[in-house]
């Protein structure tokens, strides 16, 4: 079938031939050979590319056209895909074919021509390249004998020597004469490496057949983006460690700048890097000390610890992040917004980027966001100390998770702001951004455990991650916020000033628990029950204020609506036969799906006054009414 398929190209190259050259005639004794010698370019790739602007509107080629050049792309081992690049002396060109293993027809360093009339000629992101028409199609692979004619193979062919190039000249984001020079042409860089990163680690995701950028660096901090596709051969392959040579295919992606290297072999970078043991792990001490000494850029390699602040909750600028090893801490500022999460095991590449104070807090700054990876997730370490240890030790503790016991927050009504912790020993400043999330909250009076990150912004101060870094206390706002931690498992709900009262039947609501989480629950399957009807009900609620109530709850196994929510003004823990109930409205699960969660939104008790009791009301049966509901969280506040 595929010298089939040959000979159908040769047919095709031949009657294009005819066509282009009528008057030449030649006489065959036998079959002819595939690869060509007696075509004649009339154009250069450089002339050719001059007739399109880059951004302008694909242009129709009506001329008769012919460029010549080398084959220096190579799809052997997968990183280029229905993409045939060639060069001549004054340039290179893309030529989009619909077609793949393009090697066994135009292998790289052979020559090749192109019959460029009725192609177009547009650009890709800046990237020039023939296509079949004014919507970037590729050439179809029957047609593509007519337009891409193979010509002879080395030692016939001249080769593509790769131009030296020095990273310096690549850098920034404008696309001038010398970029699109340099589009589409073979370059080599000495002297250069893959970021700390990189080396060592897979060239692509060839598990997930996801292509990877690698960068690619000299000993200045010049860098340059290297694609490596997931489907390639070499992408579970690890990545050169050392310093040498790379050769690639050079291209552009809007304003961005990257490689394509053909195979490993492209890579040779067996040498020193440009820092002795400059992918070593720098302990985060380590580097406040050489700061100390005067450092003002980190000395080499990478640094690697557990990320201990929490971008979801806002507390901390979305460039920055904290991140504590097992000697210290430091914060790391970003060239961007980050998505790296609270428990994240970072390896962040950070030879020769800038460490300084901003404000008294030491920072490493500038960090492209390629140059971290996230290698595990873990629970970070919490020091336990006095207000009094920290104010000793701060230099040394700054950027690192403490815990004060048994202290006060004062100073603030909400945490948005400055408040102060005090625990007897001493005093310090919480301070708590205004976009942070939990900013609003009302700050617990009584004692609490303040867990924070130690930080400075020219004074000495703690940042909470999120909410739960308090713990304890009372929220002034709070009636109650019964979590149902303290139930017993299987036990009827036994909680201070809580009531359950049976109207019908013997199932009650009893403690329940699922992954360490306790609530309330009831469900009379299997009771033979032939009604059951039971009331779980709150401790008294002061209405003298306007009350909102919240809860959660979820159902399992859904036959009837079993649960409504009530409220009295006359309750009081005896009367329940006589007293008043009036029925709520709270969001309450309505699908059959099993055990989700669903917030019943707050629910407005402001048209009630006086003293005033809720009661979650379950009614089924041990028969056919047996739905399973779950109650958890439930709160009163302000």
């Amino acid at each position: 079938m595929k010298n089939f398929i040959h000979l159908l190209k040769i047919s095709a190259i031949f009657l294009t031939l005819a066509s282009l050259f009528p008057a030449c005639k030649q006489e065959f004794a036998e079959p002819p050979s595939i690869r060509l010698s007696n075509i004649k370019a009339n154009t250069t790739i450089a002339a050719l590319k001059a007739l399109h602007q880059v951004g302008s509107a694909p242009v129709k080629i009506t001329e008769d056209l012919i460029i010549e050049g080398i084959v220096i792309s190579d799809d052997r081992a997968g990183n280029f895909y229905k993409s045939l690049v060639i060069q001549d002396e004054t340039g290179g060109i893309e030529v989009r074919i619909d077609a793949v293993s393009l090697f066994l027809d135009y292998p790289r360093g052979s020559k090749v021509w192109v019959n460029c009339k009725d192609l177009y000629l547009d650009d890709y992101s800046n990237k020039h390249q023939l296509v079949i028409d004014d919507q970037s199609t590729e050439i179809p692979e029957p047609l593509m004998g007519k337009y891409v004619l193979p010509g002879p193979l080395e030692p016939e062919a001249p080769i593509i020597e790769p131009t030296v190039v020095d990273l310096s000249v690549l850098q920034g984001n404008t696309i001038d004469s010398t970029i699109l020079a340099l589009t589409n042409t073979l370059v080599k860089f000495e002297g250069v490496e893959l970021s700390c990163v990189d080396a060592g680690a897979t060239m692509a995701d060839a598990i997930n057949k996801v292509t990877k950028n690698v960068t690619l660096q000299d000993c200045n901090g010049n860098t340059i983006l290297m694609r490596n596709s997931g489907f390639s051969e070499f992408a579970f392959e690890v990545a050169p460690e050392g310093n040498g040579s790379a050769v690639a295919v050079f291209g552009v992606f809007n304003t961005d700048r990257q490689l394509t290297i053909r195979d490993m072999e492209d890579l040779n970078m067996e040498g020193p890097r440009c820092v002795e043991d400059g992918c070593g792990v720098q302990t985060l001490m380590s580097l406040r000390e050489a700061y100390i000494l005067g450092a003002t850029t980190v000395p080499g390699g990478f640094v690697e610890g557990v990320v201990i602040s929490d971008r979801t909750n806002a507390n901390i600028v979305g460039l920055n992040l904290v991140i504590q090893d097992e000697t210290g801490g430091m914060v790391l500022r970003f060239d961007g917004n980050h998505s790296f999460n609270l428990g994240d095991r970072l390896y962040v590449g950070v030879a020769g980027l800038a460490l300084s104070e901003y404000n008294g807090l030491l920072q490493i700054s500038g960090i492209p966001l390629n140059n971290a990876a996230v290698v595990g997730q873990e629970t970070p370490a919490i020091r336990v100390a006095t207000v009094s240890e920290i104010l000793s030790n701060f230099e040394d503790w700054e950027s690192t998770l403490v815990q004060i016991q048994g202290a006060e927050i004062s100073g603030n009504a909400t945490f948005g702001g400055s408040a102060y912790v005090n625990d007897g020993t001493g005093e310090i400043l919480l301070y708590t951004r205004a976009d942070a999330g939990f900013a609003g909250e009302a700050i617990p009076v009584g004692t609490v455990n303040v867990t924070a990150i130690l930080s400075q912004f020219n004074e000495r101060q703690l940042n909470m991650r999120n909410r739960a870094d308090v713990e304890g206390g009372v929220n002034p706002n709070v009636d109650f916020n019964e979590t149902f931690d303290n139930v017993t498992v299987g036990a009827i709900v036994d909680l201070p000033d809580w009531y359950v009262i049976n109207e019908a039947g013997s199932v009650a609501w009893k403690g329940a628990e699922f992954s360490g989480d306790r609530y309330a629950t009831i469900n009379p399957f299997n009771s033979g029950e032939p009604e059951v009807i039971s009331w779980l009900i709150t401790p008294s609620i002061d209405l003298s204020e306007p009350k909102t109530l919240s809860f959660n709850c979820s159902q399992g196994f859904k036959v009837q609506n079993g649960l409504t929510v009530w409220i009295s003004t006359d309750f009081d823990g005896t009367n329940f036969a006589s007293a008043s109930w009036t029925q709520l409205n709270p969001n309450l699960p309505t699908t059959e799906a099993n055990y989700v969660d669903v917030p019943s939104g707050p629910v407005d008790l402001s048209a009630f006054s006086g003293t005033g009791h809720i009661g979650f009301r379950y009614e089924g049966n041990g028969v056919s009414q047996t739905t399973l509901y779950q109650l958890d969280e439930v709160k009163v506040s302000n």
